[in-house]
């Protein structure tokens, strides 16, 4: 029972609060301009907010972890070169490919992720998940114009640069690194309206999240769509958690493992796919999809692990 409620506990407000979103869409209190804007503050200042004091106030021996980096960094790269490898020979339109690609690989590490990681973890967690942010968000960016590169063989290396070094949440995660290493101690002054800020974060981007998915993409492919969503909130953890458990990994680094493999698609998907003349439509039906599964999904894989006592 305890690792039941522990799950549901974990897992299942995150989606209501999604759902919720969703509703309130559906019934106009939210629009697309609320949509945009909170997304914005979200991101450009509540995130970081929320990032900046847990990375400031741990012990950086404690946050950085070079083999959990190298194991998340390591299956992130050969989930892609599988994916390339394989899905070109089976779906032969490059628009199409490209965004399943993307769809397939790249975690809401940011907004379900940190709601799993302080859900389940607490301030330490997240500490140590900002550290692993620090490398996986650039690789995901990286990754992600290289794939979607090719649905119009175009170049776009100078998006990559711009995203990383205009990013708030790696600039403050930078920051706090730095003021970290030196000793500096956020006065009340500051940390209290921070704070406050850092709380809007989760609530805040869950709900835009959840106004945001749509299923009303009639002629995306429906199959491939499934398909892809499958692959990333069930196949890559149900292989690459069992060896993360062979390596050793426990509690707050199986749970970073559980939120870099198991979380539904990444809602920047659906923007950088159409920017870049990937399948846009695709990319929105799998982020839909992806966040629908991950529902029983993640319900199930954090019962698993904590009813064999992992996390």
């Amino acid at each position: 029972m305890d690792a039941f409620l522990f799950s549901f506990n974990a897992v299942f407000p995150i989606f209501l609060v999604m759902a919720l979103g969703y509703f309130l869409n559906h019934i106009g209190i939210i629009n697309d301009n609320f949509i945009k804007i909170g997304t914005k503050i979200t991101f450009t200042v509540a995130i970081p907010c929320m990032v900046f004091p847990n990375i400031i106030d741990a012990s950086i021996d404690d946050t950085f972890d070079p083999k959990l980096i190298i194991f998340v960094v390591g299956v992130t790269l050969l989930t892609v070169l599988i994916l390339r490898l394989i899905t070109p020979g089976i779906i032969k339109d490059p628009r199409e490919w490209t965004a399943f690609i993307q769809g397939a690989f790249r975690s809401n590490y940011l907004i379900i992720g940190f709601a799993l990681i302080d859900s389940m973890g607490g301030a330490p967690a997240l500490a140590k998940a900002s550290m692993l942010l620090c490398f996986v968000g650039p690789l995901y960016n990286i990754l992600s114009v290289l794939v979607l590169a090719e649905a119009t063989k175009g170049t776009a290396e100078h998006h990559i640069l711009k995203s990383l070094i205009t990013n708030p949440v790696i600039i403050s995660t930078t920051l706090g690194l730095i003021l970290a290493a030196v000793g500096f101690k956020l006065p009340d002054l500051l940390r209290s309206p921070i704070n406050m800020m850092g709380d809007m974060a989760l609530p805040l981007s869950l709900l835009t999240l959840g106004a945001s998915i749509s299923f009303k993409h009639g002629d995306a492919n429906i199959p491939r769509s499934i398909t892809a969503s499958l692959i990333k909130v069930l196949f890559i953890p149900l292989v690459f958690l069992p060896i993360a458990y062979l390596l050793g990994f426990r509690g707050i680094d199986m749970i970073l493992c559980l939120v870099a493999f198991a979380s539904p698609s990444a809602v920047s998907c659906f923007p950088m796919a159409y920017q870049m003349g990937a399948d846009a439509k695709l990319s929105g039906m799998i982020i839909a999809f992806t966040n629908t599964f991950a529902m029983g999904s993640l319900f199930l894989i954090v019962y698993i692990l904590r009813l064999l006592s992992i996390i």
